[in-house]
């Protein structure tokens, strides 16, 4: 019989239990939100409750390493004009990568498999690293990665882990209390994740309208500016045809609802781990406003912001200094330009109901409904 682990709404997916249960008895599975949910088989159970023992929602996980009290915080983005394009921000996390392959190290984060489905894999080579690149505005699927991470560590390989901040405690609570030298882990700064039905429905609604399929999914095209950026679907026609259909952040009516912030993961509402200290080794995130901050760094094309959180992380971007336009910035002016470094945002009182609606109304008619 097949049961719930938890009922608690505080469940952040990281898929934490999933990877530690060594009966594989916990396999996560969509709620009727469109959010991942562990799922127990009680015929494989055998109560021993490590799964309770190692959620990092149930206990706040430290880093390993030794955090800085406050980060050191630099703008910065890649002197590579290709993969500053291809990135969502400024490409820093492309460059710490490269530094991580050069040294026949495995790079992890998240890639799209199809439109709807978003998962961590590991990659060994640069020619895959742009399957890595990019915002990705849904929840991802963990799978057993940090199983596989550990696999990896335990074979002396160079490990870069990339994720939203939960799933890096996740890591870390999975790997137990052996601090790993060959890891280093990079946390996004993180809005939250909102549901996978949200985005079926967008497609869906896309596909009804231009009779094609969607085949690609770009959450931050550079198109028209970093600042003003856009949503971009590749769709194949029925006539074999490729075409792109592009909206910008004003009128894309999936970044209006991810933005609203009425279609997040509960857990997001009062996240345990963004703040400062934070829980990675390196964040990364936008420089939002930067022509306020540190005018000489802003062109349009994408700035991102870093926070350098311990000696680990800083020996490591003091490797990519050279490849990179780069300047010291202060933590206020980081979160004034990102407020999600150091907090949630509130819930919406109409979640609830309209996430039982997605399936009931428009996407246009649930916007026009949001007070």
């Amino acid at each position: 019989m097949n049961g719930l682990f938890s009922e608690n709404k505080e469940c952040s997916s990281c898929a934490a239990c999933e990877n530690v249960c060594s009966k594989d008895a916990i396999s996560m599975q969509l709620d009727k939100h469109g959010f991942l949910r562990p799922v127990i088989d009680e015929t494989k159970c055998i109560k021993c409750g490590l799964c309770t023992k190692k959620c990092p929602w149930i206990k706040k996980i430290q880093s390993p390493n030794c955090i800085f009290e406050f980060p050191i915080t630099y703008a910065a983005y890649a002197k590579n004009s290709a993969i500053r394009r291809e990135s969502s921000s400024g490409g820093i996390f492309s460059i710490l990568a490269l530094e991580i392959l050069k040294q026949d190290g495995a790079i992890i984060g998240v890639a799209q498999l199809n439109t709807t489905s978003f998962q961590h894999i590991i990659i060994q080579n640069e020619e895959d690293l742009r399957k890595l690149r990019g915002s990705k505005y849904v929840q991802a699927e963990p799978g057993k990665i940090y199983r596989e991470t550990k696999k990896l560590l335990q074979k002396n390989i160079k490990v870069l882990f990339s994720g939203t901040p939960c799933q890096i405690a996740a890591l870390y609570s999975y790997l137990g209390e052996r601090h790993y030298e060959n890891l280093w882990t990079i946390d996004i700064v993180c809005h939250g994740t909102p549901s996978i039905k949200l985005l079926e429905k967008y497609n869906q609604e896309i596909e009804c309208r231009t009779n094609g399929e969607i085949i690609y999914s770009n959450f931050r095209d550079k198109i028209s500016g970093w600042k003003q950026f856009s949503m971009t679907q590749v769709i194949k026609c029925h006539n074999g045809t490729i075409h792109h259909e592009s909206h910008s952040l004003l009128n894309d009516l999936f970044l209006k609802l991810f933005l609203s912030n009425i279609c997040l993961n509960s857990s997001c509402y009062n996240c345990k781990y963004n703040g400062i200290p934070r829980i990675a080794d390196i964040t990364l995130g936008d420089f939002w406003g930067i022509k306020k901050f540190h005018p000489e760094m802003d062109d349009d094309k994408g700035t991102s912001v870093v926070l350098i959180n311990n000696s680990k992380g800083d020996t490591l971007f003091n490797r990519i200094k050279s490849q990179i336009i780069f300047c010291r910035s202060e933590l206020n002016k980081a979160i004034n330009s990102n407020p999600c470094i150091l907090r949630s945002y509130p819930p919406n009182t109409q979640t609830n109901d309209f996430l039982n609606d997605i399936d009931v109304f428009s996407l246009k008619e649930l916007l026009k409904n949001i007070k």
